[in-house]
Formats: structure tokens, C-alpha cells, sequence
């Protein structure tokens, strides 16, 4: 809930908390969410339906920028592992830890695998009760694909020299 500016002898000028941006703050708030090439997303608690989801969070997801549904939901973008790991772990921890991190692959509406870093968020209310659920999301896909190519590449090297009947030699020159 945000406080209102109270003026006359009622109550005093309150001040905003570091962390909770007012005027122009709001409107850079805004401009650093639309800027980020990380999926930001709100979802509501129980059916995980977006209540907001930026610009990149739509081109990772392969969302039309035109498309309004009401009814999208953050799950329907999860493959069946990372879905059942959404909901068996990532939920949970968020809801007892207020955040969980892990990695993610989300399918796109063309059924590309977009492999994520998922940082998930448990918001409450001013009771304590859960609210709702925030997501904010890097794609590391090719940072993946680099290491297990590297990975690939090692295990062939290992391979070569167990089996090498004749001397290897390895020589840096950089």
C-alpha cells in the first residue's frame, strides 16, 4: 500500500524509504523493467496467471507484443521437468525462504527451449500472508551450450590420449 502525502497540522510530511521509489523514481523503475534484457514477470500465487510480464520476458517466451490474453500463465511455458521442479521445489522455498533460485527451461510458443537462470520471489502481504509471486529470468542458453561443446571437447581429448599409442605433445604458444 503506498502512503499518501499528508499536509496541516494533522499528521507530518512523510518521507519515501530507501527502496521504495516515488515520482520520477516510479518512472525510472519503469524504464529500467522495459530496458532489461531479463524476463521480469508478476504472477498471481495460485494459477501463476501474469499480472505483468515485460517486453524481453514476451520475445524469450515468443509472446506477440500485440497479444493482450488475460489468461496467460507463467506455466504453461515450463517443459514437464522444470514444471515439476517449479512446483515441487521453487515454490516452496520461495514461500518459506522469500526467494529461490535455480536454472529453468522455458518453451517458447514456437517450442524452442530456452534454457534460464529462474530467480523466483515470494511477495506478502502486510500480514504476513503470500501474495503473490515475481520472476525475473536470464537466458543462458548459449553460455550452456558452450561449456557442455567444452565439455565434449575435453572427454574427446581424454579419450585420444588414453588410447594414443604414440607420444602427445602439447604445446602453448600464447
Amino acid at each position: 500500500r503506498e502512503v499518501q502525502l499528508l499536509s496541516g497540522a494533522f499528521a507530518p510530511h512523510s518521507q519515501p524509504k530507501l527502496g521504495e521509489p516515488s515520482g520520477p523514481d516510479k518512472e525510472r523503475l519503469l524504464a529500467i523493467l522495459a530496458a532489461t534484457p531479463d524476463l521480469v514477470a508478476m504472477t498471481e500465487l495460485e494459477n501463476h496467471r501474469f499480472v505483468f510480464l515485460n517486453e524481453a520476458g514476451r520475445r524469450m517466451l515468443g509472446i506477440d507484443a500485440a497479444e493482450n490474453s488475460p489468461d496467460l500463465r507463467l506455466t504453461e511455458f515450463l517443459g514437464e521437468p522444470a514444471l515439476e521442479n517449479f512446483r515441487s521445489k521453487g515454490i516452496p522455498a520461495a514461500l518459506q525462504d522469500g526467494v529461490w533460485v535455480g536454472e529453468a527451461v522455458f518453451q517458447t510458443r514456437s517450442g524452442q527451449e530456452v534454457i534460464v537462470s529462474h530467480t523466483l520471489l515470494a511477495h506478502r502481504n502486510w500480514d504476513g500472508t503470500p501474495a503473490y509471486l515475481s520472476s525475473i529470468a536470464r537466458d543462458i542458453t548459449e553460455s550452456k551450450q558452450a561449456i557442455e561443446a567444452l565439455r565434449r571437447s575435453e572427454e574427446l581429448f581424454r579419450i585420444m590420449t588414453e588410447n594414443a599409442t604414440e607420444l602427445i605433445a602439447l604445446v602453448d604458444t600464447g
